[in-house]
């Protein structure tokens, strides 16, 4: 009844002009006040949140200069289109509204003109345009650099501002600034000890003398800022935040090289992983923009168990991430890489000979069983090349190119997994129903199923990326000393795991079921035949060895492994499976090597038998 009245209210004190072709609907809370007009914009006033603005599904940047939203005497009701934008204003309550699409565009402009205005309203302006377009930040990659850049010159122009106090804070919507002016004989074992600001969870900091060496004394500043919202800078990781995200800046521009470390103490949340570990990393916003754990010189968990020292020979923000670890020594990793690599690149060689040995010789004309494997082969060094190019994608630090290298990858494992279910189909068909295996255009149908399956698998997650991105950069750190690698991969465990390791369960069952069938069908064949022996001779071994290799029973070695691998577990799992290219192609090689012998044995029994013929 109170907001019928009101709308009475209304209606009667606003002139019939004031609003040109705008009708709204309101709805209001002690928590928000809500209004939508009719071309699909509605305003949200949260006193918690901030304005929120959305044009129809969209984000829309809202500025209002005159005006308190919430003061409903004063309701907003004219509209004006303009130049793409809209200008809400009520001229009998002198309120003014600006609303823009948070276009690239129009972002780029309004941190070119917070640059022009005084700092403070700089940055609160920043504070808004993150709050509202953030999904469009996230977006573009050229924006969000800018912005970072942006926001970094404009906190540094505060730390440098005189005031008269030993020490200042600035508090804004997800950021809280606290400016020291540092003096010499205030110092503790040639540190500084910085109480940082009240926000977020607590963290203390110690910047040591040398980082204000050669610098006027009047001049000689540290600033920390606290971010509750980091959302622009964590969007270079796919990692957990588990502690606030600080940065600590000082009067030297560029980041100072410390021979005496900077400490930190940051109080962590809950942890409870065994896949995961807090690791410290710092966030480097002058050369290329991006999460690393360069730098960190020790990371310990005092005896407080939710409290990590993090110490560093440099300066920028900083934050405990968690990232995905190897409870393996960096020593023993080192050791795997190497001979990942050396079985991927034999791999890649010999696969790509068996492809062109393929092509050559043009056996798909007369051979399903050679275009089966030429198939598989061609999956193999997809997989291995992606592999090799992973780590170097990662360093490159452009999204695009290593969400192509992890879909590379990602296509060309799921491809491979299909290709030896394949092959284990085509030894069912060609060993076991000998007589019912024919098929019309059966390669090309075997082509669509190899191919096509897994393309659909990989493509469905990449077009969902703007709302679930799969696919970017992963960080692994190792345990013993903190050494992190980044490789192009799925950011997403529970969708690796789902998606991989499903996928791959099912095709190994499938595969060794075959595999046992045939090895029954051989034993059943040699005790049928009274002059063969009755158990599996060594070449039947041989072949069922090749088999496995053709079938991908090494693959099964992942599901030997737990939180605490053993390194035997790992050492053959890398060995067979980045060799598995070069095993097919000597499998290849024997099998050849056996048909021609057979062939050079019949043609040696024809002759003879002729020679006998002209004896007679």
């Amino acid at each position: 009844m109170h907001l019928f009245l009101l709308m009475i209210l209304l209606i009667s004190e606003i002139p019939t002009n004031c609003c040109d072709q705008a009708s709204f609907n309101i709805s209001s809370s002690d928590s928000n006040f809500t209004f939508t007009l009719n071309m699909n914009i509605t305003i949200i006033d949260n006193p918690t949140d901030g304005l929120v603005c959305l044009w129809h599904d969209d984000e829309c940047y809202a500025e209002c200069l005159q005006c308190n939203i919430k003061n409903t005497s004063c309701l907003i009701c004219f509209v004006n289109l303009s130049n793409g934008d809209f200008e809400i204003s009520n001229k009998f309550c002198n309120c003014s509204c600006q609303i823009h699409m948070c276009s690239s565009t129009f972002m780029l402009n309004l941190m070119h003109d917070i640059m022009t205005r005084s700092m403070l309203n700089g940055l609160e302006t920043l504070s808004n345009l993150k709050h509202m377009c953030m999904k469009s930040l996230m977006k573009n990659l050229t924006v969000l650099n800018t912005l970072i850049d942006v926001e970094r010159a404009i906190l540094r122009e505060i730390m440098n501002t005189p005031f008269p106090e030993e020490s200042k804070d600035f508090y804004f919507k997800d950021l809280a600034l606290r400016v020291v002016k540092i003096n010499f004989t205030n110092q503790n074992n040639n540190q500084f000890q910085i109480k940082a600001p009240e926000r977020g969870l607590p963290v203390k900091v110690w910047i040591p003398e040398e980082a204000f060496e050669d610098v006027p004394e009047e001049k000689r500043r540290a600033a920390v800022v606290m971010y509750q919202s980091a959302e622009h800078l964590l969007a270079y990781t796919n990692n957990n935040l588990v502690s606030t995200v600080i940065r600590i800046e000082v009067t030297n521009e560029r980041p100072v090289l410390l021979s005496c470390p900077l400490k930190i103490h940051f109080t962590t949340n809950n942890i409870s992983s065994e896949m995961f570990a807090p690791t410290c990393q710092y966030f480097n916003d002058y050369d290329k923009k991006g999460w690393d754990s360069q730098g960190c010189i020790n990371a310990v968990y005092k005896d407080d168990s939710n409290t990590m020292e993090c110490t560093w020979n440099h300066m920028t923000p900083f934050a405990i991430l968690m990232t995905l670890y190897f409870k393996v020594p960096s020593v023993t990793w080192n050791i795997l890489t190497y001979i990942s690599y050396i079985g991927s690149g034999l791999s890649i060689f010999f696969t790509a000979a068996s492809i062109i040995s393929f092509i050559i010789t043009r056996k798909w004309r007369v051979d399903q069983s050679s275009s089966i494997h030429a198939s598989l082969n061609a999956a193999l060094f997809l997989l291995n090349v992606s592999f090799m190019l992973s780590e170097w994608a990662a360093s490159m630090h452009q999204e695009a190119l290593c969400i192509c290298v992890a879909v590379a990858m990602q296509y060309g494992l799921l491809s491979s997994f299909t290709w030896m279910a394949i092959e284990a189909v085509h030894l069912y068909l060609v060993l076991i129903r000998v007589f019912k295996s024919y098929f019309r255009h059966y390669i090309a149908k075997l082509s669509m199923v190899g191919w096509g399956v897994p393309l659909v698998l990989v493509v469905v997650p990449l077009t969902l990326k703007d709302i679930y991105p799969v696919y970017g950069s992963i960080s692994m750190t190792m345990k013993d000393n903190n050494q992190t690698n980044h490789l192009c991969w799925i950011m997403k465990p529970i969708f690796m795991y789902g998606m991989n390791l499903t996928y791959f369960s099912i095709i190994f069952l499938l595969n060794h079921g075959i595999l046992c069938t045939v090895a029954v069908q051989i034993w059943r064949l040699r005790r049928s035949d009274p002059i063969a022996k009755r158990t599996l001779g060594c070449k039947d071994v041989l072949t069922l060895l090749g088999f496995t290799c053709l079938l991908g029973s090494t693959w099964g070695l992942s599901f030997l492994s737990n939180s605490d691998t053993s390194y035997v577990i790992l050492y053959l799992f890398c060995i067979f499976n980045t060799l598995q290219g070069f095993l097919i192609f000597l499998w290849i090689c024997g099998k050849a090597k056996k048909q021609r012998q057979d062939a050079a044995s019949t043609i040696w029994s024809i002759e003879n038998s002729r020679v006998h013929l002209k004896n007679v």
